[in-house]
């Protein structure tokens, strides 16, 4: 009824593969808060209005590389 087939069953090898994209996602992540943070702190420290503008074009396309780098992989 509610119970999974054995075949289904979680080996050691599956978790640790799980674990270890999870580390991963988490690593990214990470990565990308502190990319988020940075930019918008560099944007308020930043006098001219130029010099953000080409920051937020930095950002954004470091943003889609990595969104074009998740969907390929």
């Amino acid at each position: 009824m509610g119970f999974a087939p054995a075949a289904a069953a979680i080996t050691p090898a599956t978790a640790a593969a799980t674990l270890a994209r999870i580390n991963a996602s988490r690593r990214e992540m990470k990565t990308f808060l502190l990319l988020a943070v940075s930019s918008v702190i560099t944007a308020g420290v930043l006098p001219s209005l130029p010099a953000k503008i080409i920051l937020s074009a930095f950002v954004l396309l470091a943003v889609v590389s990595e969104a074009a780098r998740r969907l390929s992989g």
